[in-house]
Protein backbone atom coordinates (compact mmCIF):
# COMPACT_ATOMS: atom_id res chain seq x y z
CA UNK A 1 0.00 0.00 0.00
CA UNK A 2 2.82 2.45 0.67
CA UNK A 3 4.30 1.66 -2.74
CA UNK A 4 0.86 2.16 -4.17
CA UNK A 5 0.44 5.73 -2.65
CA UNK A 6 3.78 7.05 -3.69
CA UNK A 7 3.18 5.99 -7.28
CA UNK A 8 0.05 7.77 -7.12
CA UNK A 9 1.16 11.16 -5.68
CA UNK A 10 4.86 11.08 -8.05
CA UNK A 11 1.77 10.74 -10.57
CA UNK A 12 0.47 13.62 -9.37
CA UNK A 13 3.50 15.83 -8.91
CA UNK A 14 4.31 15.11 -12.75
CA UNK A 15 7.30 13.01 -12.69
CA UNK A 16 5.90 10.03 -14.76
CA UNK A 17 9.06 7.90 -14.49
CA UNK A 18 9.20 8.30 -10.34
CA UNK A 19 5.39 6.84 -10.99
CA UNK A 20 5.85 3.92 -13.11
CA UNK A 21 9.00 3.01 -10.84
CA UNK A 22 6.61 2.33 -7.64
CA UNK A 23 3.08 0.94 -9.92
CA UNK A 24 5.98 -1.56 -11.15
CA UNK A 25 6.85 -2.49 -7.23
CA UNK A 26 3.08 -2.73 -6.27
CA UNK A 27 2.79 -5.08 -8.83
CA UNK A 28 5.68 -7.34 -7.63
CA UNK A 29 4.78 -7.35 -4.56
CA UNK A 30 1.19 -8.60 -5.17
CA UNK A 31 2.64 -10.89 -7.89
CA UNK A 32 4.18 -12.43 -4.72
CA UNK A 33 0.77 -12.31 -2.54
CA UNK A 34 -0.88 -13.85 -5.01
CA UNK A 35 -4.20 -11.35 -3.49
CA UNK A 36 -6.59 -10.75 -6.05
CA UNK A 37 -7.66 -7.07 -4.76
CA UNK A 38 -4.03 -6.11 -4.53
CA UNK A 39 -3.22 -7.36 -7.97
CA UNK A 40 -6.38 -5.09 -9.00
CA UNK A 41 -5.08 -2.40 -7.24
CA UNK A 42 -1.62 -2.54 -9.14
CA UNK A 43 -2.61 -2.96 -12.30
CA UNK A 44 -5.01 0.47 -11.86
CA UNK A 45 -1.19 1.84 -10.37
CA UNK A 46 -0.04 0.81 -13.95
CA UNK A 47 -2.32 2.24 -16.17
CA UNK A 48 -1.96 5.48 -14.72
CA UNK A 49 1.79 5.35 -14.80
CA UNK A 50 2.09 4.11 -18.06
CA UNK A 51 -0.62 7.12 -19.54
CA UNK A 52 1.20 9.39 -17.41
CA UNK A 53 4.21 8.03 -19.47
CA UNK A 54 2.08 7.97 -22.54
CA UNK A 55 2.92 4.34 -23.43
CA UNK A 56 -0.34 4.00 -24.76
CA UNK A 57 -0.09 0.30 -25.34
CA UNK A 58 0.29 -0.86 -21.87
CA UNK A 59 -2.64 1.18 -20.81
CA UNK A 60 -4.83 -1.21 -22.89
CA UNK A 61 -3.09 -4.19 -21.63
CA UNK A 62 -3.38 -3.68 -17.70
CA UNK A 63 -7.11 -2.32 -18.27
CA UNK A 64 -7.98 -5.36 -20.48
CA UNK A 65 -6.39 -7.54 -17.64
CA UNK A 66 -8.15 -5.95 -14.80
CA UNK A 67 -11.33 -5.91 -16.58
CA UNK A 68 -10.72 -10.02 -17.07
CA UNK A 69 -10.33 -10.16 -13.24
CA UNK A 70 -13.48 -7.65 -11.82
CA UNK A 71 -16.70 -8.66 -10.91
CA UNK A 72 -18.65 -5.28 -12.53
CA UNK A 73 -21.66 -5.64 -10.46
CA UNK A 74 -19.75 -5.74 -7.05
CA UNK A 75 -16.34 -3.52 -7.79
CA UNK A 76 -18.17 -0.42 -10.21
CA UNK A 77 -15.21 1.59 -9.22
CA UNK A 78 -12.53 -0.66 -10.17
CA UNK A 79 -14.31 -1.41 -13.24
CA UNK A 80 -14.88 2.44 -13.77
CA UNK A 81 -11.46 2.86 -13.89
CA UNK A 82 -10.15 0.63 -16.39
CA UNK A 83 -13.02 1.91 -18.81
CA UNK A 84 -11.77 5.44 -18.15
CA UNK A 85 -8.27 3.81 -19.24
CA UNK A 86 -9.59 2.29 -21.96
CA UNK A 87 -10.76 5.68 -23.39
CA UNK A 88 -7.75 6.96 -22.78
CA UNK A 89 -6.23 4.19 -24.85
CA UNK A 90 -8.19 4.85 -27.77
CA UNK A 91 -8.37 8.80 -27.46
CA UNK A 92 -4.92 9.66 -27.28
CA UNK A 93 -3.07 6.47 -28.20
CA UNK A 94 -5.26 5.33 -31.23
CA UNK A 95 -7.12 8.78 -32.55
CA UNK A 96 -10.26 6.03 -32.19
CA UNK A 97 -12.84 8.75 -30.82
CA UNK A 98 -16.20 6.23 -31.54
CA UNK A 99 -13.97 3.58 -29.20
CA UNK A 100 -13.07 6.12 -26.92
CA UNK A 101 -16.60 7.52 -26.46
CA UNK A 102 -17.93 4.03 -25.90
CA UNK A 103 -15.23 3.40 -22.85
CA UNK A 104 -16.09 6.60 -21.29
CA UNK A 105 -19.02 6.18 -21.27
CA UNK A 106 -19.22 2.95 -19.58
CA UNK A 107 -16.75 4.37 -16.77
CA UNK A 108 -19.06 7.49 -16.24
CA UNK A 109 -22.33 5.10 -15.88
CA UNK A 110 -20.03 2.99 -13.20
CA UNK A 111 -18.69 5.90 -11.39
CA UNK A 112 -22.55 7.50 -11.55
CA UNK A 113 -23.61 4.46 -9.57
CA UNK A 114 -21.53 5.44 -6.11
CA UNK A 115 -21.30 9.22 -7.41
CA UNK A 116 -17.63 9.90 -7.41
CA UNK A 117 -17.44 13.17 -8.08
CA UNK A 118 -13.51 13.66 -8.90
CA UNK A 119 -13.75 10.80 -11.05
CA UNK A 120 -17.08 11.94 -13.02
CA UNK A 121 -15.55 15.11 -13.75
CA UNK A 122 -12.07 13.81 -15.77
CA UNK A 123 -14.46 11.23 -17.59
CA UNK A 124 -16.62 14.80 -18.20
CA UNK A 125 -13.54 16.63 -19.68
CA UNK A 126 -12.33 13.08 -21.70
CA UNK A 127 -15.62 12.63 -23.26
CA UNK A 128 -15.63 16.38 -24.11
CA UNK A 129 -12.40 15.87 -25.64
CA UNK A 130 -13.67 12.47 -27.72
CA UNK A 131 -17.03 14.49 -29.10
CA UNK A 132 -14.70 17.66 -30.26
CA UNK A 133 -12.04 15.51 -31.50
CA UNK A 134 -14.80 13.57 -33.27
CA UNK A 135 -16.47 16.91 -34.78
CA UNK A 136 -19.55 16.09 -33.03
CA UNK A 137 -19.50 19.82 -31.34
CA UNK A 138 -23.01 19.59 -29.40
CA UNK A 139 -22.27 17.03 -27.37
CA UNK A 140 -18.80 18.82 -26.40
CA UNK A 141 -20.50 22.14 -25.76
CA UNK A 142 -22.68 19.56 -23.57
CA UNK A 143 -19.90 17.62 -21.40
CA UNK A 144 -17.60 20.04 -21.37
CA UNK A 145 -20.25 22.54 -19.71
CA UNK A 146 -20.62 20.00 -17.35
CA UNK A 147 -16.49 19.23 -16.36
CA UNK A 148 -16.25 22.71 -16.09
CA UNK A 149 -19.06 23.30 -13.43
CA UNK A 150 -17.75 19.70 -11.66
CA UNK A 151 -14.14 20.26 -11.82
CA UNK A 152 -14.79 24.08 -10.27
CA UNK A 153 -16.81 23.11 -7.52
CA UNK A 154 -14.07 20.61 -6.39
CA UNK A 155 -11.24 22.81 -7.39
CA UNK A 156 -9.73 21.00 -9.96
CA UNK A 157 -9.00 24.17 -11.65
CA UNK A 158 -6.34 22.37 -14.57
CA UNK A 159 -8.91 20.05 -15.25
CA UNK A 160 -10.95 22.80 -15.53
CA UNK A 161 -8.99 25.05 -17.87
CA UNK A 162 -8.55 21.74 -20.17
CA UNK A 163 -12.64 21.39 -20.22
CA UNK A 164 -12.80 25.37 -20.81
CA UNK A 165 -10.31 25.03 -24.00
CA UNK A 166 -12.54 22.46 -25.50
CA UNK A 167 -14.92 24.55 -24.98
CA UNK A 168 -13.59 27.67 -27.23
CA UNK A 169 -13.05 25.26 -29.63
CA UNK A 170 -16.39 23.36 -29.99
CA UNK A 171 -17.82 27.21 -29.68
CA UNK A 172 -16.39 28.42 -32.91
CA UNK A 173 -15.86 25.49 -35.10
CA UNK A 174 -20.06 25.05 -34.34
CA UNK A 175 -19.93 29.01 -35.60
CA UNK A 176 -20.87 29.93 -31.87
CA UNK A 177 -18.01 33.44 -32.17
CA UNK A 178 -19.57 35.17 -28.49
CA UNK A 179 -20.18 32.18 -26.89
CA UNK A 180 -15.97 30.75 -27.67
CA UNK A 181 -15.05 34.39 -26.64
CA UNK A 182 -16.87 33.93 -22.80
CA UNK A 183 -14.83 30.61 -22.63
CA UNK A 184 -11.71 32.03 -23.75
CA UNK A 185 -12.34 34.49 -20.87
CA UNK A 186 -13.28 32.46 -18.33
CA UNK A 187 -9.84 30.86 -19.05
CA UNK A 188 -7.87 33.45 -18.65
CA UNK A 189 -9.50 33.91 -15.41
CA UNK A 190 -8.91 30.11 -14.49
CA UNK A 191 -4.99 30.75 -15.67
CA UNK A 192 -4.29 33.49 -13.60
CA UNK A 193 -6.00 31.00 -10.53
CA UNK A 194 -3.60 28.70 -11.79
CA UNK A 195 -0.48 31.01 -11.70
CA UNK A 196 -0.98 31.83 -8.56
CA UNK A 197 -1.78 28.59 -7.28
CA UNK A 198 1.37 27.26 -9.01
CA UNK A 199 3.50 29.20 -6.76
CA UNK A 200 2.09 28.03 -3.70
CA UNK A 201 2.11 24.00 -5.08
CA UNK A 202 6.07 24.74 -5.88
CA UNK A 203 6.25 25.36 -2.03
CA UNK A 204 3.87 22.25 -1.20
CA UNK A 205 6.35 20.08 -3.92
CA UNK A 206 8.87 20.62 -1.84
CA UNK A 207 7.54 19.88 1.51
CA UNK A 208 6.10 16.71 0.05
CA UNK A 209 9.30 15.50 -2.11
CA UNK A 210 10.84 15.57 1.41
CA UNK A 211 7.82 13.52 2.95
CA UNK A 212 8.29 11.21 -0.08
CA UNK A 213 11.84 10.60 0.41
CA UNK A 214 11.60 9.72 3.67
CA UNK A 215 9.02 7.12 3.16
CA UNK A 216 10.76 5.59 0.50
CA UNK A 217 13.90 4.93 2.76
CA UNK A 218 11.60 3.83 5.42
CA UNK A 219 10.30 0.99 3.19
CA UNK A 220 13.65 0.40 1.82
CA UNK A 221 14.88 0.00 4.98
CA UNK A 222 12.04 -2.57 5.71
CA UNK A 223 12.67 -4.49 2.57
CA UNK A 224 16.40 -4.95 3.41
CA UNK A 225 15.27 -5.46 6.83
CA UNK A 226 13.50 -8.65 5.37
CA UNK A 227 16.00 -9.49 3.36
CA UNK A 228 18.61 -10.05 6.28
CA UNK A 229 15.81 -12.17 7.66
CA UNK A 230 15.36 -14.30 5.39
CA UNK A 231 18.99 -14.52 4.61
CA UNK A 232 19.47 -15.80 8.05
CA UNK A 233 16.68 -18.07 8.26
CA UNK A 234 18.07 -20.11 5.30
CA UNK A 235 21.63 -20.07 6.58
CA UNK A 236 19.72 -21.33 10.09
Amino acid sequence: VGFYNIALMYGQLDQPQKALFYAKEVNRIAEKTKNTEFLIRSYIALGDAFAFTKQFDSVFYYAQKGLSQTDASSSPFITGKFQQLKGIYFLKGRSDYTAALIAFDSALKYFEKINLAYEKAMVYQNLANAYLLNRDYSNAITFGTSAVELSHSLGMYELEAKALTDLALAAEYSGSINEAYKYLKQYGLIKDTLDQLNKRKLVNQLDIKYQLLKKEAFLLSQQNSIYKKNVLNYIL
